[in-house]
C-alpha cells in the first residue's frame, strides 16, 4: 500500500500517532463477516492488482498506483 494510504488509517509511525505493529490484509475473494474486517478490506481493495492472466501484465497500472 502507498505510504500516503497507511499515514491515512494511522498503520504507520507519526508524531501523533503511535501506528500498528501489524495489520491484516483482505484480498477481494476473502469472505468477511466482521464490520471492521469489511471495513477494512473496502480501503485495501483498490491496491490489489489481477495478475490471474500471464499475458497481460499490468505494468503501466502498478506503475500508477505504486510510483512513489
Amino acid at each position: 500500500f502507498p505510504k500516503d494510504i497507511l499515514l491515512k488509517h494511522n498503520i504507520l509511525k507519526t508524531d501523533t500517532s503511535k501506528g500498528k505493529m501489524a495489520i491484516r490484509v483482505y484480498p477481494s475473494w476473502d469472505t468477511l463477516t466482521s464490520k471492521q474486517a469489511i471495513a477494512t478490506q473496502d480501503w485495501q481493495l483498490p491496491y490489489f492488482i489481477n495478475l490471474n492472466n500471464a499475458n497481460s501484465f499490468p505494468i503501466q497500472e502498478l506503475l500508477i498506483r505504486y510510483i512513489n
